[in-house]
């Protein structure tokens, strides 16, 4: 079983009994194992704390502030390197259990929602979705090293995949992304992340593309 350090535990009771739902029983250790999972290089706990964290920094922004926090919980429940189907998973995980804990569905579809929007698919969600997805890509904006780290831990992740491969599917995300009229959603990241990202995610393709002529 996982170990719940104090902040953690007061912010999960503190989010239910602020829905005014007691929670399933075991569930946040459920939650907290499978980001504990070993095999996590990036989408660990550590990501789901920096997330709740950037929430905390923009709750103001929120139209249903505790059903965004409820959906940063599970919106890396389930996450498989080698599945395609992860947030569709989650998003079960999270439907499951809002509803055995007494929530309406309208609730349960809302958080739903915002966990299929990581996906990050062509279609720009709107609203908390759109908060939830510029949570979500947050890292992307960050200083060269946390970002070297992140890149690092992505391939880490994806360590049984070939490198030819995996250059490949990398830049393939890469430019989906720089082809987006703004990779943040709202105005608050847009200003002050939308610049940086870009640059990092171009640096990044750059050196994929020399570490593919450098290679035989």
């Amino acid at each position: 079983m996982p170990h719940l350090p104090e902040r953690d535990a007061k912010a999960w009771h503190r989010l239910w009994r602020d829905l005014e739902l007691d929670p399933p029983p075991g569930l946040v250790d459920q939650i907290l194992a499978a980001y504990d999972d070993p095999k996590r290089h990036y989408h660990s706990r550590q990501h789901l704390r920096d997330s709740l964290r950037r929430f905390w920094a923009v709750r103001g922004l929120a139209r249903e502030p505790l059903l965004v926090e409820l959906a940063l919980w599970f919106h890396d429940a389930v996450y498989r390197a080698n599945r395609s189907d992860n947030e569709e998973q989650s998003a079960r995980w999270a439907t499951e259990a809002l509803l055995e804990a007494g929530a309406d569905s309208d609730a349960a579809d809302t958080v739903a929602h915002m966990i299929l929007a990581t996906r990050h698919g062509s279609a720009m969600p709107e609203g908390d979705a759109a908060l939830l997805c510029d949570i979500d890509l947050a890292i992307l904006g960050a200083r060269l090293r946390t970002y070297d780290e992140y890149e690092q831990a992505i391939r880490a992740e994806y360590s049984w995949v070939p490198v030819a491969l995996y250059r490949e599917g990398r830049a393939k995300i890469l430019r989906k992304l720089l082809r987006r009229e703004r990779i943040y959603l709202t105005e608050p990241f847009a200003r002050r992340w939308e610049r940086r990202a870009r640059a990092n995610l171009t640096r990044e393709l750059g050196e994929l593309a020399g570490e593919e002529e450098a290679s035989p």
